[in-house]
């Protein structure tokens, strides 16, 4: 007789998740705060050098 088996798919991908989970959350936090805190610099910069496309028709 072999004994039942322990652990299996499910409980190894719980303990993944366990053990990645506090890494992914800061930082998405970290991309979050600073998504919020340069948002108005970085659509001003993206104004002031307008896109690739728009400078090509601005020539003609």
């Amino acid at each position: 007789m072999t004994p039942p088996q322990k652990g299996g798919f499910y409980p190894s991908v719980m303990g993944n998740i366990l053990i990645t989970g506090p890494a992914f959350i800061s930082a998405s936090l970290i991309q979050a705060y600073r998504l919020i805190k340069n948002n108005t610099t970085r659509m001003a910069s993206r104004k002031r050098h307008l896109s690739r496309k728009i400078r090509r028709n601005r020539r003609s």
